[in-house]
């Protein structure tokens, strides 16, 4: 624990500026507890640090209360780089092993250092001092020191415990940098989606000078595969670099990984387990013996791994229904389409047709009972990999195994297994004739051109030609578009599989999935999102101010592309983020915490973030981090306990947040629904009319009102409200028969002060020249320019 501790406390004093070179020479390294004797162990390390030879001829050394003459056997000169040692006066070759021949040694006149020793229980400041007296360098010694471990300077001054017993007398101290350049690789982060794993790395250069350029490349020690390299410019001595890394792994299980750092002449190694997730579908139990008799030496359970990656069983375990037992603690690798069988004993070796190297033996064994047990195969997550529960009613026969007849059937289904004895070879039924899986993957998407991967792969027993196989597109509701079809020329063996790219042009946007279709073809989906050109989604509703009858805290969406996928869109609420994921299926969607709002369309939201009282900023991402609405609500004067602001124009992105009001619904909001303040369509009107229905404020064009009749118009009111009831202006029009009368309105009060921004109502009375009267309303919208 001591050895990265920094020392506290430590004061550098070079003392006055002196003339001359004496200034360079440095105190390094102090032995102030050694395991030795305290009368001969201790020691006092110097260096030249500058690029002249420096006489120490009548040199010192000492504590304010006493001061020793260094004495010296032969040359007192200390060349550039040069070290020095002062031994203790009684020194008795305590470190002859370790210090360098080249090292300059020295004593001092007096029976100890200083007044009593270096001191290891009071902290106390010793001095180097040149021949006129000036102070050249000191240092504070340190309390609480390990026995047998000296303090040390490092690269940048500071005192640190050195990092070997017995410390460094006459050479470069352990704390500081190693000399030349030195790259450690350190794993900060590893993730793993299926076989694909993602490492965040860290190249540092621990050395003292820069390392020139540098290669990084790692290797799986299991199948010895190269799996990644990476090399780069020069690292300065102290830097790092940081490294996205990504690679397919060779295996499923614990991946040891080999990394192997080169630069210039000098290279470094190093090694990283890391855990792929076994492939759960991939691995079944394909044969077992509870009854060994007649030439069966022991009980056995065969595995198989149908995936196209070896399977690292480490880690694994089998269980029945009174333990558990670990199939192998070390690397131990079931091949890709390959079986292995786990025996109590070796004798098993002898009694098979297949290779003796097809068995191993675990280090534990759980018995499989006679009259019925069960058999759990969990990899090293706990996870279940494969299981089944055998009875007595089962078609158990001594001196023979159970073989699976078919891999796709459920293992616990007693008419899956038949007698036999073939521990090592596949059973011919376990695998169909044909059976074809293809897998699709996304490597490109540029404008409107997607470009695949696709795998097909030969899961059936024999060999042939894989069918006509067509690109599908799936879209949210369930359509299927056929983009593309293509054939493969030539056979694909058992186990193999056939590689192609597609690329297809592709102009539909949102969130489609993609799949293949062939005669006995199973494939999965995968999601490909394209960008739209202007938002399908937009924010239009928000309670941030929940009631206690109903607390929780919401934001609607609105579109009319339903159903609409969401997986991947981002909210964002100031600058905390939250990621969407389902499917809208209703115009109007609330997002909230992971538990849904009952009685409403709504979809959960991890990490839903709180919203605040007074007000927030929202955002919207598509997955492709395009930001497709925003919203200002800050400071709102609108907020209210258990009523929500709505949007009183869904459907149009971008809309200022002044323009939003509390909402007029009888239960506080509208969630779910068309907000209770929407604009209204100018169709239900006909006689009244607004243009343009959403008036810029500030932009110069005024809105245009319009009243009309066939029959003539005799008189006519205009009236505009707030949604409160509040009048902001209002017009009398006698219009003498004319069929139409027209006011202006520049969005200004009576007064010609601006109008806030938001939404207005204007009502009409019109009475024609035939003596009938009509009476109507619309609403409009100031919004910012």
């Amino acid at each position: 624990m001591f050895v990265k501790m920094l020392i506290k406390a430590v004061t550098i004093c070079l003392g006055t500026t002196i003339g001359g070179l004496s200034q360079t020479v440095r105190i390094q390294e102090m032995m102030i507890d050694p395991v030795f004797s305290e009368n001969s162990g201790e020691y006092v390390e110097i260096l030249n640090t500058g690029d002249q030879s420096v006489s120490l001829k009548s040199w010192s050394f000492g504590d304010p209360g006493d001061v020793d003459m260094l004495l010296m056997p032969g040359d007192s000169l200390l060349l550039p780089g040069e070290y020095g040692l002062i031994l203790d006066p009684d020194y008795a070759g305590e470190y002859d092993e370790v210090i360098p021949d080249s090292t300059k040694l020295f004593t001092i006149e007096d029976s100890r250092f200083g007044s009593y020793g270096l001191s290891n229980s009071t902290e106390k400041v010793y001095r180097l001092l040149n021949a006129e007296g000036h102070i050249v360098d000191s240092c504070i010694s340190v309390t609480d020191l390990p026995e047998g471990y000296s303090m040390e300077r490092d690269d940048d001054g500071l005192w640190r415990v050195s990092l070997v017993a017995g410390g460094t007398p006459g050479y470069r101290n352990s704390v500081c940098r190693p000399d030349g350049p030195f790259l450690d690789v350190s794993f900060k982060e590893i993730f793993c989606e299926g076989y694909t794993v993602t490492a965040y790395i860290s190249i540092l250069n621990q050395g003292n000078v820069s390392s020139g350029e540098w290669e990084l490349s790692f290797k799986d020690s299991i199948t010895e595969q190269e799996i990644w390299s990476y090399g780069n410019g020069e690292i300065a001595a102290g830097d790092s670099m940081k490294c996205f890394c990504s690679w397919i792994s060779p295996l499923y299980g614990y991946s040891n990984i080999l990394w192997h750092c080169r630069y210039g002449t000098l290279e470094n190694t190093g090694a990283e387990k890391i855990q792929v997730p076994l492939p759960a579908d991939s691995l079944y139990i394909t044969e077992f013996c509870p009854l060994p008799a007649d030439g069966i030496s022991c009980e056995y359970i065969e595995f198989y791994n149908e995936s196209r990656r070896p399977v690292n069983l480490a880690g694994t375990t089998i269980s029945d229904l009174t333990g558990t037992a670990y199939l192998t603690k070390t690397d131990y690798v079931l091949p890709k389409l390959g079986l292995r069988v786990a025996a109590e004993c070796p004798d098993l070796r002898q009694d098979m047709q297949s290779p003796p190297f097809f068995v191993w033996i675990p280090p534990e064994w759980r018995s499989l009972n006679n009259g019925g047990d069960a058999i759990v195969w969990k990899d090293f997550d706990g996870r279940v990999l494969d299981s089944l529960m055998y009875t007595s009613s089962w078609n158990l026969q001594s001196g023979f195994g159970l073989d699976r007849r078919f891999l796709f059937r459920p293992a616990d289904r007693v008419d899956n297994w038949s007698p036999g004895f073939s521990p090592g070879v596949i059973a011919l039924d376990s695998l169909p004739d044909r059976a074809w899986k293809g897998e699709l993957f996304l490597i490109n998407r540029r404008t409107d051109t997607l470009t695949f991967k696709v795998n097909v792969s030969n899961q059936g027993r024999l060999s042939g030609l894989p069918p006509s196989t067509e690109l599908l597109a799936v879209n949210p509701s369930g359509d299927r578009k056929a983009i593309h079809s293509f054939k493969f020329t030539e056979d694909c063996e058992s186990g193999d599989t056939l590689r192609i790219l597609v690329s297809v042009c592709f102009e539909f946007p949102g969130t489609w999935l993609w799949t293949l279709n062939g005669e006995s073809l199973l494939a999965d989906t995968v999601a490909v999102y394209t960008p739209y050109i202007r938002s399908p989604v937009t924010f239009s509703e928000v309670m941030n101010c929940p009631s206690s009858q109903e607390p929780a805290e919401w934001i609607e969406l609105y579109s009319k592309d339903i159903p609409l996928i969401l997986d991947h869109w981002q909210i964002q609420v100031d600058q905390r983020v939250a990621e969407l994921k389902g499917v809208m299926t209703q115009p109007y969607t609330t997002i909230t915490h992971e538990k849904r709002l009952q009685n409403l369309p709504s979809l959960p939201a991890e990490n839903f973030p709180v919203l605040s009282n007074s007000g927030f900023v929202l955002r919207l991402f598509d997955p492709d981090s395009n930001l497709m609405d925003s919203v200002n609500l800050e400071n709102h004067p609108d907020f209210t306990t258990g009523v929500s602001l709505e949007n009183p124009q869904t459907g149009h992105p971008f809309m200022s947040g002044k323009s939003w009001h509390r909402s007029r619904a009888l239960r506080g909001h509208s969630a779910g629904m068309e907000n209770s303040i929407a604009l209204r369509p100018q169709e239900n009107i006909t006689f009244l009319s607004a243009d343009p229905r959403i008036l810029k404020q500030g932009a110069g064009e005024p809105m245009m009102i319009t009243v009309c009749g066939e029959r003539g118009l005799s008189y006519a009111e205009i009236h505009i409200f707030t949604l409160t009831g509040n009048p902001v202006s209002s017009y009398e029009i006698n219009a003498f028969s004319s069929p139409l009368a027209q006011v202006f309105w520049d969005g200004n009060f009576k007064n010609g002060s601006p109008v806030p921004l938001g939404l207005y109502v204007i009502t009409a009375k019109v009475r024609y020249v035939d003596g009938t009267k009509k009476e109507g309303f619309k609403s409009v919208l100031v919004n910012s320019p």
